[in-house]
């Protein structure tokens, strides 16, 4: 829907805004993987989404880059210490709350598209 304003009137909107989620936070995950005890997201979501134009990728682009991304998540879940801790500038982070926070965030904007109908 090129003419949707926002991610609750467009699933394809809302699908582009999660893969840039979880492309913006997955590089702090990886920082946890390797050891990392600072770290911070490079590029805001919000910022990435529309500096690389995630509203209109092709749904087929959007669906692969956010299942590819989801498994190298979900593979680093399993090799690393979950309660290993990162330091962001607002927050401490571990593998736990940061895939609770992705994970919430999804369930937010999935509740927002069922009650736009």
């Amino acid at each position: 829907m090129p003419d949707a304003e926002f991610c609750r009137q467009s699933r394809h909107r809302t699908l582009g805004h999660l893969v840039a989620c979880q492309t913006a936070w997955l590089p702090l995950l990886r920082k946890i993987r390797d050891g990392a005890v600072r770290g911070r997201v490079e590029v805001h979501p919000l910022r990435l989404y529309d500096r690389d134009g995630f509203a209109l990728k092709p749904w087929d682009l959007l669906t692969k880059r956010f299942l590819s991304d989801r498994q190298e998540w979900s593979g680093i879940l399993g090799t690393i210490d979950l309660n290993a801790e990162i330091k962001t500038p607002t927050r401490i982070h571990t593998a736990v709350s940061l895939t609770e926070k992705l994970v919430r965030h999804e369930a937010r904007h999935l509740d927002d598209l069922k009650d736009s109908g």
